[in-house]
């Protein structure tokens, strides 16, 4: 069930709506997926850091994951 949800969230940030791709992004970056992350024992940060590198993200949006996975480690 874990790589079923892995690869919708995938699918998501990879959309050609931009819409959808906002969603994911938002999705990533709120208190409500590190709550999630929590609750199932995924690390975090690394799907943070994971996400960051692999997807072809935007900078402002690579940035906006690597000030939260500086705000997790207290810089």
């Amino acid at each position: 069930m874990l790589r079923k949800i892995v690869r919708l969230a995938l699918c998501d940030l990879l959309s050609t709506n931009k819409d959808i791709r906002g969603d994911a992004h938002r999705y990533l970056l709120s208190k409500q997926f590190k709550e999630d992350c929590d609750r199932v024992k995924l690390p975090y940060n690394d799907i943070l850091k994971t996400v960051s590198v692999s997807i072809d993200l935007k900078k402002a949006q690579q940035k906006a994951i690597i000030k939260k996975l500086l705000q997790q480690l207290g810089v």
